[in-house]
C-alpha cells in the first residue's frame, strides 16, 4: 500500500514521475531538460558529484564525469530536487548565482535541504509505486536475495547501496 505520509520532496518527485512517461529506468536527463535545465558534464574533484547553479532564472546542473553512470543519474535527480524544492533559496551565492553542491556533506544527509534532495532523488529514480509492484508481497532479505537486489538495481539503474537504502526506508527489507 502506498505511503500516505510522504514528505513534500517525495510528493513532488512522484508528481513529476506521474506527469512523465513513467518508464523504468527513469529518463532523468529528459526530466531535467523538460524543466528547462541545462546539463553540463565535466571532470570535477572526486568528492564533488555535481552542482546546481541558478543564475538569472536559468538552471544548470554540472555533473562529474569521473563518477559512474548510476551515481551521475542520482546526482542529476538530486539537483532537480534542489531546483524544485529550494530554487528560491540558496546556500551559496556567487556573482548573484544560486549554487548547490552535491558533495560529502550532501551524501551524509544531515542538512534539511540535502535530506530533501536525497528523498526527492530516491523517489524519482525508484518510485515507491513501482518498487512495491516489483517487490510484491515478499520482502527482500539482503543476506539471501542478492540476485534479486542486483536485478532491481540494474532495472532502476541505481547503485545497490541506493537501492538498499530505499528498500529499507520503504520497509521492504527483512532479516
Amino acid at each position: 500500500m502506498p505511503n500516505p505520509y510522504k514528505t513534500r520532496a517525495q510528493r513532488e518527485a512522484a508528481r513529476i514521475f506521474a506527469e512523465g512517461d513513467r518508464t523504468i529506468p527513469v529518463k532523468v536527463e529528459s526530466f531535467a531538460r523538460a524543466l528547462g535545465m541545462e546539463l553540463v558534464y565535466r571532470k570535477l574533484e572526486d568528492e564533488v558529484s555535481g552542482s546546481l547553479v541558478i543564475n538569472q532564472g536559468r538552471a544548470t546542473i554540472v555533473v562529474n564525469t569521473s563518477h559512474n553512470k548510476n551515481r551521475r543519474r542520482f546526482t542529476i535527480a538530486h539537483e532537480i530536487g534542489h531546483y524544485i524544492l529550494h530554487g528560491k533559496s540558496a546556500q551559496v551565492f556567487i556573482d548573484s548565482a544560486k549554487v548547490f553542491n552535491r558533495d560529502p556533506i550532501s551524501a551524509q544527509g544531515t542538512q534539511t535541504q540535502e535530506i530533501d534532495a536525497n528523498a526527492f532523488a530516491a523517489e524519482l529514480l525508484m518510485p515507491e509505486s513501482e518498487l512495491l509492484q516489483d517487490v510484491g508481497t515478499s520482502s527482500i532479505n539482503p543476506f539471501v536475495d542478492q540476485d534479486r537486489i542486483d536485478h532491481l538495481a540494474t532495472r532502476y539503474r541505481v547503485s545497490v547501496e541506493a537501492l538498499l537504502i530505499r528498500l529499507t526506508k520503504l520497509g521492504l527489507i527483512v532479516g
